[in-house]
């Protein structure tokens, strides 16, 4: 066996190693924020294949049609699909994720190595074991969408060198990973002009017919909901360009920014050796670097100056990212003031061109419709980013640079994780104990999203209906304190419910598991915009969970 064999031997090994981490991680969790709904969808579309649009749900205290909800259904018939075998267990439902992000891994694996070798392997971790891919697990659309843009984004770049009796499968894979990317989420709409763009620079006239091929999906898609429901769901989106104003596509950018800086510290690495004042204390500005994350966290844990904690913390996070940004810019500058000509489309221009597309489209669909910014949101640029400023290293990766990337990595991913894990377990665990703790033969009725909406129904609890309460005398109503839950509801009954009076609420026991906090306001997993918005996860003693139980008068 040759070195390179056993060198790509070993990677592979540390590929399955990546996946265990992601996969142990996730295959029991609870089920947490959107999956509920995602559950709730492929039961729904298994029962009713045809009306995947019309179909109710009382997902939000009254019932809705589907098609009030912001998703196209493929992930979910795929789901249902699964779920008929398997069952609907976290265990079972997750394994189903855990193969698209086994895909993913292998499949970033194999972009980078053709594009920065020397960094493949530890692109991968930085991306693999990071909190946007870990923690965004759940059973939520975002990393199989992620690994739909990967198979995209292997057949244009890893594909480049195929010989020319193998271009035409080239982009009809390509062709094909984007119709199904559009069909899970319709921000993948921003993969149609990389594909043409592509084919229109390698002058493949001939091919360029299959550029139609996603739209054809799309357009396939949209007849069936016209038969359906006499209307196109995708343009019932709601579209979130500010026509009156500029400031809001800003601030949608900078919350990009702030929440790629929460997700990752290749931002310190390119200051480190992209900065003048930097390059000469590569270890001292790391260790400032940890220092700073390590005096931040003490300070919060010991529950004083919470306010300017959350500043600093936002403030590091908006610098880190917009480093990367800049690395990336480096890059590009690189690329077009020296040797090689650019407008040449020879497969290593041609590859940058993808990135380059890859990341612009992106930011510019999400700082112009995105409704709130997420980590998972970020996700699925990040790849990129992680390729581009890779390549500010023409060599090996320094060990310094390798170990604290991978370190702050797996560091911060850990403590989010551990955070995010009893965010979800608050309100399966509750669920039961609530059940247990009221009266024997009580009714009792549930409000509330999430996971907690899962777990209620599951432990015997009926979905309250605000447009038609149904609840008498006696009667129980829980519901969980949260965004999309406020007490004020209930406490001054905006909702006109029958009158009622609050018995108690259970409060879940903060502390070191919950310092690097995701459940206050949920902001990993939706941010609103603002000049200087709250990143995706925040330093805090006070990371609360909530439940108030409720008794109708």
């Amino acid at each position: 066996m040759t070195a390179a064999s056993r060198r790509e031997m070993s990677d592979y090994v540390w590929l399955f190693l990546f996946w265990a981490v992601a996969t142990a991680y996730n295959l029991y969790k609870p089920y947490h924020i959107d999956d509920s709904a995602h559950l709730q969808f492929a039961q729904t579309f298994m029962a009713h294949p045809l009306h995947p649009m019309t179909s109710t749900l009382n997902l939000g205290g009254a019932p809705e049609p589907i098609w009030h909800h912001n998703q196209p259904p493929l992930y979910f018939y795929l789901l249902g699909l699964w779920a008929s075998v398997f069952g609907y267990s976290e265990p079972a439902t997750h394994a189903f994720g855990a193969l698209f992000a086994g895909a993913a891994i292998i499949l970033f694996y194999r972009i980078a190595s053709v594009l920065t070798p020397l960094h493949a392997l530890w692109l991968t971790g930085m991306m693999a074991l990071g909190p946007a891919f870990i923690v965004n697990q759940n059973l939520m659309v975002d990393v199989p969408l992620l690994a739909l843009w990967l198979l995209f984004f292997d057949a244009l770049i890893v594909g480049a060198d195929s010989e020319e009796q193998f271009q035409r499968r080239r982009f009809l894979i390509a062709a094909g990973a984007a119709s199904a990317a559009v069909l899970v989420k319709y921000s993948s709409l921003v993969l149609l002009p990389v594909l043409g763009a592509v084919l229109v620079v390698e002058r493949r006239w001939r091919l360029l017919w299959i550029a139609g091929v996603p739209v054809a999906a799309l357009a396939a898609w949209s007849l069936f909901n016209l038969i359906e429901y006499r209307h196109i769901h995708m343009l019932q989106r709601p579209m979130g360009i500010a026509r009156k104003s500029w400031a809001l596509p800003v601030m949608r950018f900078i919350s990009v920014v702030v929440t790629l800086g929460g997700l990752t510290p290749l931002g310190l690495l390119v200051a480190a050796h992209l900065l003048p004042w930097c390059k000469r204390y590569v270890p001292l500005v790391y260790a400032v670097g940890i220092g700073a994350l390590i005096g931040m966290a003490v300070v919060a844990l010991a529950g004083v100056a919470e306010g300017a904690v959350d500043l600093a913390l936002r403030l590091c996070f908006l610098i880190n990212g917009a480093l990367i940004l800049l690395g990336v810019c480096v890059v590009v500058s690189r690329r077009l003031f020296g040797s090689a000509p650019l407008f040449i489309a020879t497969p290593g221009n041609v590859r940058l061109l993808v990135l380059l597309l890859w990341v612009a489209g992106h930011i510019a669909f999400y700082s112009l419709f995105a409704p709130f910014m997420a980590s998972r949101h970020v996700l699925l640029v990040l790849p990129a980013l992680l390729l581009l400023c890779a390549m500010l290293w023409p060599v090996s990766l320094p060990r310094i640079d390798a170990a604290v990337g991978l370190g702050l990595t797996v560091a911060v991913t850990f403590m989010v994780g551990w955070a995010d894990w009893r965010f979800a377990a608050f309100f399966r665990d509750e669920a039961r104990s609530v059940v247990a703790s009221l009266p024997a033969g009580s009714r009792i009725w549930f409000y509330g999203g999430w996971g907690w909406q899962w777990y209620a129904h599951g432990a015997g609890m009926v979905p309250v209906n605000i447009d038609k309460s149904l609840m008498q005398p006696g009667d129980y109503l829980v519901t969980s304190s949260d965004d999309l839950t406020p007490r004020a509801l209930f406490t001054e009954n905006r909702f006109h419910l029958q009158p009622m009076t609050l018995v108690r609420t259970d409060r879940k026991s903060t502390g070191l598991p919950d310092l690097f906090c995701t459940a206050r306001y949920a902001h990993f997993y939706g941010v609103g915009y603002s000049w200087l918005p709250d990143g995706p996860w925040m330093l805090t003693d006070d990371c609360r969970n909530e439940i108030d139980i409720y008794r109708v008068n």
